[in-house]
């Protein structure tokens, strides 16, 4: 994982995510208009959220989902230094140095210089 500092800060939209397992059956509902490849979705628990368009198998107004996915935003302070892993429709996978986990958007961080 490389190294980022968030120059915009990010406050998560959703205190409880979305999370859905491979193969599971989700009911589709609008695409995002800020965030082009990405879809409501309702898992088979009744929970919404917003799921990357290139996991979904779409079939008629349902989707089977191709890999486990996990829709948790991160909260992030500017100036925060975090580490980034997958990139995915404009987001990125985050992880502070206590443990936290989750999505930020591209936009708001800058990668780090590796040290040598």
């Amino acid at each position: 994982m490389s190294g980022y500092v968030v120059e915009q800060a990010h406050t998560k939209s959703y205190a409880d995510p979305l999370v859905v397992q491979k193969d599971e059956i989700v009911a589709l509902g609008q695409r995002d208009d800020e965030w082009p490849g990405w879809t409501w979705c309702i898992g088979s628990a009744g929970k919404g959220g917003w799921l990357p368009e290139q996991i979904l198998e779409r079939s008629g107004g349902k989707a089977r989902v191709r890999e486990t996915f996990d829709t948790s935003e991160l909260t992030v302070d500017v100036a925060e230094i975090i580490t980034g892993g997958p990139v995915i429709g404009g987001w990125q996978w985050c992880r502070q140095p206590d443990g936290g986990e989750g999505w930020v958007p591209v936009r708001c961080l800058r990668e780090q210089p590796e040290k040598s």
